[in-house]
């Protein structure tokens, strides 16, 4: 193989792996405006399961949440429970004083978005349920299958009975006397991806073993064209490569090998003049 053109293929991987890396991009997390308001706490038809409404208007009036922008992926609520200690199950309290261990404290989020609706916890799993193990911050989310301009309605449903957490040991006769808080810190959701149709070209131009010059152009995945020009012979090849083949995203790994790979083509142009 012509050492000149080695080194010009090595400079073209090279250039396309920069390029396959410049259109990858991961989604940045986004935040949604929200005022929590005095009037958002409730809770379940149940009448004693603590409920925060972020947007709900559904039988309510509740508009804390700008419903309005771009939903990707999930919506994420970080919030803080406080009042309850290290209190971890929903457990019941007979007259006699008795102490029935009930069901773990968890928390899910509830609503439609896009069109995506649910009102239970049933069948959730992952991020989409946490379990609450006493005061501090939590993070739940609502995965959206598809992106959405819109959401139709939002709450966090939790299973504390706020019945149980009274204040100086007397049982609350409504939610504004008990121990019991539930204050959103955050909420997020993902950006939208990025459109990899017209990223910025790529050129590079690399010093063969002559004085001749080797320039190697790489265009944007989706429509990929890599063109080498030698200076030398004034001829011209190009390799097209179907539409819609794209690189695959590069990580860790992927930076690794092209830094090695340009290591290489380094290493021959070096032997190349030193044999002439």
């Amino acid at each position: 193989m012509n050492m000149k053109k080695f080194v010009a293929g090595f400079a073209s991987a090279i250039v396309a792996a920069s390029a396959a890396m410049a259109v990858s991009a991961s989604a940045a997390e986004v935040t949604i405006d929200y005022t929590q308001s005095e009037a958002a706490t409730s809770t379940l038809e149940d009448g004693h399961s603590l409920r925060i409404n972020l947007y709900n208007t559904w039988g309510n009036s509740i508009t804390d949440l700008n419903p309005n922008g771009s939903f990707n992926e999930k919506v994420v609520v970080n919030f803080t429970v406080s009042g309850i200690g290290d209190t971890s199950t929903n457990d019941t309290y007979a007259t006699d004083g008795t102490v029935t261990t009930g069901e773990q404290l968890y928390a899910f989020l509830g609503g439609s978005i896009g069109g995506n609706a649910r009102h239970v916890s049933t069948g959730l799993t992952g991020e989409e349920v946490c379990n609450i193990n006493g005061d501090g911050d939590y993070s739940v989310a609502f995965l959206i299958p598809e992106a959405s301009e819109t959401i139709e309605c939002l709450y966090l449903q939790t299973n504390i009975n706020f019945y149980n957490f009274g204040v100086d040991g007397k049982t609350p006769e409504s939610i504004a006397d008990t121990a019991a808080k539930i204050t959103i810190n955050s909420v997020t959701t993902e950006s939208a991806p990025e459109d990899p149709e017209d990223p910025a070209v790529t050129t590079a131009t690399t010093e063969s073993a002559t004085d001749d010059k080797t320039t190697t152009t790489a265009k944007p995945a989706g429509d990929t064209k890599t063109t080498t020009a030698a200076k030398k012979d004034d001829k011209k090849t190009t390799t097209t490569a179907k539409k819609g083949e794209t690189a695959a995203a590069t990580g860790d790994a992927g930076v690794v090998t092209a830094v090695a790979a340009l290591g290489v083509a380094a290493a021959c142009a070096f032997v190349v003049r030193k044999r002439k």
